[in-house]
């Protein structure tokens, strides 16, 4: 894993425009919102998406077979693009507080200590989520027809919400009651709560990009 791991970083570190680009405009939003703390989110779902991308690169003129004729598993390549997200998300995360930080001091503001942990916690749950739906469409269709994919599967999830929000309300429930009783049982319950979810996502989306890969030919 360590091998792949380091590919995927060199590959990383040739993307020294975007970077720039993209620390430029987290700057630029960091003095334009009066809330820095919107860098958090911003910089790691864009650093996150390159965790997608590397599947790309890997596919590149034939790249993928190739690859898998060195001393490399289907399932460890697998493991890999979680582990490389979940470790990029956590330096993104770290970047970017920092950023904001020095945002504050720039332009002298309190820095709100207190509100940091939801903003980042909320981070890292997106890009969870962001993987878990994802790389499996990645690795099944593809660069060009994974980006249709995924509209279509937020789009389903969507649609599956408001069902069930509907559903809820045709069962004579107050909807509202429910979610003001869900946020007032403690931070500690909702984030082990969210937590365990986002595990057992992480969880089905790594055998399910496991089962996808191993049925492809190449």
């Amino acid at each position: 894993m360590k091998g792949l791991l380091i590919k995927d970083y060199r590959l990383l570190k040739n993307q020294k425009q975007f970077f720039v680009m993209m620390l430029g405009i987290s700057i630029a939003f960091g003095f334009v919102y009066e809330n820095s703390f919107f860098i958090i989110s911003y910089m790691t779902f864009l650093l996150s998406m390159f965790t997608i991308s590397t599947i790309s690169y890997d596919e590149y003129d034939n790249g993928m077979p190739f690859l898998f004729t060195l001393p490399v598993s289907r399932g460890l390549y697998v493991t890999e693009k979680y582990v490389f997200g979940l470790i990029t998300a956590v330096g993104s995360v770290l970047l970017s507080c920092s950023l904001a930080l020095l945002v504050c001091l720039i332009r002298q503001t309190d820095f709100s200590w207190g509100e940091l942990p939801p903003y980042i916690f909320s981070s890292l749950l997106m890009v969870t989520v962001l993987l878990s739906v994802s790389l499996p469409l990645q690795l099944k269709f593809g660069a060009e027809k994974s980006r249709v994919a995924l509209l279509l599967a937020y789009g389903i999830i969507l649609l599956a919400g408001y069902g069930a929000l509907l559903l809820l309300r045709s069962m004579g429930l107050n909807v509202n009651a429910l979610l003001e009783r869900i946020m007032n049982m403690g931070t500690v319950f909702l984030g082990t709560s969210c937590l365990g979810i986002a595990g057992l996502l992480l969880a089905i989306s790594w055998l399910a990009s496991t089962c996808i890969l191993n049925k492809r030919q190449f």
